[in-house]
């Protein structure tokens, strides 16, 4: 038995070589070739077996070789099969496609098809022989490190940007842009203030810049906290990405679930990077919590003059902390 899972592959039909690439519990990325199809789950009698995952079920998905390409189609599973962050039924499979099944998550590879061999074999060495509820003795490689010609990360590490991760990234530039905007059009309010006849010119204009690009960087901020908590569903988030965002407009409970969207996100993304095993670090993973505390405040302290500017500013500075972190992290795990 191999602790990053059990394999019993069946034999490859004539065509490319495809390969399926995960890390393991031990942080050790490994692979395995499909060979016509291959059957995942928790059940002992997958082609491809993940006994200790319980977020997995017994037969979860089967992603198989055909003519026109790549397919996964989902067994019926519990969990679901999630795509690109796309829970789905079935779909073709394109190389450097990410693949989530319970806590596991996997890269579709590909690389030139080796020559077929006249017995199955290891990559790690000679076939070894078991038996599986009584079946007779199949081939069941223990696949420690990635074969010849194989890339040792997916594609689109280290080089292109995924399709997900380059749409993260726009998102995360206009909402800067936004930011900024918006903290700009606040200085000819207090300008006005100093001056009321520019203030009878310029606050008309001011207010309708000011409440349009607030309109616009409030949708923005809330569709990238959706995709920050999508990209940590592995089975351990305390929240699904609907619900993070949805409770947030429940008046009087948002006050508590604020804690929970955004307080505790740094620390599960943090969190969800180990147990990939991906190197990364989060600076300040408690910043969140300070957020949330200085955005309760605020309105407390908004009465006194000048000292309510305070915690704003303050929040305003841990927001953007807050999500230059996240939009980080979400980066380190939808490229690996």
């Amino acid at each position: 038995m191999n602790q990053g899972g059990q394999f019993n592959i069946p034999q490859q039909p004539s065509g490319g070589a495809y390969w399926l690439s995960w890390v393991d519990a031990q942080g050790v990325r490994r692979s395995v070739q499909i060979r016509g199809s291959i059957l995942i789950g928790r059940s002992a009698q997958c082609n491809l077996s993940f006994p200790q995952d319980s977020t997995m079920s017994q037969q979860h998905a089967r992603i198989s070789i055909g003519a026109q390409g790549v397919d996964i189609q989902d067994m019926n599973s519990t969990n679901g099969v999630i795509v690109n962050q796309h829970r789905v039924r079935s779909a073709w499979l394109r190389p450097g496609d990410s693949i989530q099944m319970g806590r596991q998550t996997f890269h579709l590879m590909m690389s030139p098809a080796p020559a077929r061999p006249a017995a199955p074999q290891s990559y790690a060495g000679a076939p070894q022989q078991a038996r599986i509820m009584g079946n007779p003795a199949v081939d069941r490689p223990q696949i420690n490190q990635l074969p010849p010609n194989l890339p040792s990360q997916p594609l689109g590490v280290g080089g292109a940007l995924s399709a997900e991760a380059a749409s993260l990234q726009s998102l995360f530039t206009w909402w800067w842009v936004l930011l900024l905007v918006a903290v700009l059009s606040c200085i000819p309010l207090f300008i006005g203030l100093l001056f009321p006849l520019a203030a009878l010119l310029l606050i008309p204009f001011v207010f309708v810049i000011s409440m349009l690009s607030a309109t616009a960087f409030g949708v923005i901020s809330y569709i990238l906290l959706y995709k920050f908590w999508s990209v940590v569903q592995d089975g351990y988030a305390p929240t699904t990405p609907g619900n993070a965002v949805g409770f947030c407009f429940i008046p009087f409970y948002n006050l508590y679930w604020i804690f929970i969207a955004f307080g505790i996100l740094l620390p599960t993304m943090a969190a969800c990077l180990e147990r990939k095993g991906i190197r990364g670090s989060i600076p300040n993973p408690q910043i969140g919590m300070v957020f949330c505390i200085l955005t309760l405040c605020t309105p407390l302290l908004i009465l006194v003059p000048f000292l309510g500017l305070v915690p704003a500013v303050a929040a305003v500075v841990c927001y953007f902390l807050l999500y230059t972190s996240c939009k980080n992290a979400a980066m380190l795990i939808l490229q690996n």
